[in-house]
């Protein structure tokens, strides 16, 4: 039997950020990010010892760091650790391959953002071509995991 999602922690890595939403049941209850938990393997294992001492979560979906599509060696390589310390850790973890719904990650953070309105002041716009993707992109690219989680569980 498969524990109950109640209490869900999700995780993801962007553009060297660490990244985590917390939903109890359907709701929305915090969202972080860690630019240290970005730097290194070590980093981002001590930065998800912490958020789970904290939200003491049921289940904790992350990217499965096989199937991270362009995502750079060394986010791969911090998804890996993380993956490693969740296996070894007593709690129920998913590590899914990110699904994309809309046309780009724009659009999905608009859709998020009205099923979440406690986070629609951080939706991005899409920024001109030269300038570098907004980092709290990485908020609604974790959002996406954790429901893709809860269909997951």
């Amino acid at each position: 039997m498969r524990p109950n999602p109640n209490r869900l922690l999700a995780l993801t890595i962007r553009r060297g950020v660490l990244a985590m939403v917390f939903l109890e049941g359907k709701e929305l209850r915090d969202w972080r990010v860690s630019s240290k938990a970005g730097e290194s393997p070590e980093h981002a294992v001590a930065t998800l010892r912490k958020w789970v001492a904290r939200y003491q979560p049921d289940t904790v979906v992350s990217l499965n760091p096989d199937a991270a599509g362009r995502r750079g060696t060394k986010a791969k390589t911090i998804l890996r650790a993380i993956a490693d310390a969740l296996a070894d850790a007593d709690l129920h973890d998913i590590l899914i391959t990110r699904q994309h719904h809309h046309p780009n990650l724009f659009d999905e953070a608009s859709a998020l953002a009205k099923r979440f309105p406690v986070i629609a002041h951080l939706k991005p716009t899409k920024p001109p071509i030269w300038e570098s993707e907004p980092r709290t992109l990485v908020y609604f690219d974790a959002l996406e995991i954790a429901l893709q989680g809860i269909v997951a569980a």
